[in-house]
């Protein structure tokens, strides 16, 4: 079993649950007022963070060991059902089954924690492909914003972290491709932030509650794929006319084509954002002769 390097795991107090005592981080309060201009305000619990070596269990876990004995636990077991793993730097969705044994993982879990050993945890959002200087973003519950006259904003997270919005940040959401903006951080809303100084240079927005991202519409990633949900929830197959252009979903799995495709006997081709092309340009053949 590969040991793990670092593991910290910062909480702010012991709670007990019904089934046992746990590990579990400081809640924060206030009141909602909610318009523009004027902070936006909501209750969270802050999840807390483990990182270090991982190792993949059979049963899609993973366990995170420790050989210094000075560290609070010398490992833990991270539920990543439902949680959503993401790459560290770019923010796209990574799926568990690419994960390595012996990369480094920082994991969001909580709120709490069981005392068993090892103890086991759910992970919330599980980071991979840290850099070398470790930086990651933050992630919680937005506890607080206000938005500011000139299009930027300051938020506060669940654990107290303080972020300044700038009107030019780049917000993105988790697994589709919906524009968001910073009147989508609203209080309640998870998030990723990554940033300098206080300041965020890009933000992840998830969706709020327990909705999974196949019940949303529109476009939705799916590991490296995209698909598309009609506003009943249903998974669209076939040509499909969005913003005033075409995409061809697989009919029978609904993934999105790229490159040349032959429907109905025509070919057609479409580019690597999955529109289709209707203007002439140049094909140069591979090698071997081929155009795809």
């Amino acid at each position: 079993m590969k040991k793990l390097t670092k593991l910290i795991i910062t909480g702010c107090c012991i709670t007990s649950l019904a089934a046992g005592a746990a590990f579990t981080s400081q809640a924060y309060t206030a009141a909602n007022t909610g318009s523009a201009g004027t902070e936006d305000t909501v209750s969270a619990l802050s999840p807390f963070l483990v990182y270090g070596t991982a190792e993949k269990m059979e049963d899609g876990r993973l366990h995170l060991t420790n050989s210094d004995p000075s560290a609070i636990h010398n490992d833990v077991i991270v539920n990543t059902e439902g949680a959503r793993i993401i790459d560290a730097v770019t923010g796209l969705p990574v799926s568990y089954d690419t994960l390595a044994d012996g990369q480094t993982v920082y994991a969001y879990i909580g709120p709490a924690m069981t005392l068993s050993l090892p103890p086991i945890a759910n992970g919330e959002v599980i980071l991979v492909n840290v850099p070398a200087d470790g930086k990651i973003p933050a992630y919680g519950t937005v506890a607080s914003i206000t938005y500011n006259n000139d299009g930027s904003g300051d938020v506060t997270l669940s654990d107290g972290q303080s972020y300044h919005v700038p009107a030019n940040c780049y917000l993105f959401p988790y697994r589709t491709r919906n524009i968001v903006t910073i009147h989508d951080l609203t209080a309640g809303t998870p998030c990723l932030i990554w940033g300098e100084s206080g300041a965020a240079t890009q933000i992840l927005v998830f969706p709020q509650g327990e909705e999974e991202a196949s019940e949303q519409s529109g476009w939705v990633q799916t590991g490296s794929d995209w698909v598309y949900y009609d506003s009943q929830g249903q998974l669209h197959t076939g040509w499909l006319l969005e913003g005033g252009d075409w995409y061809y979903l697989d009919p029978g799995t609904g993934i999105m084509e790229t490159g040349f495709i032959s429907v109905d006997g025509k070919t057609y081709y479409l580019k690597s954002d999955g529109r289709m092309e209707t203007e002439p340009f140049v094909v140069t053949p591979a090698a071997d002769g081929s155009l795809s």
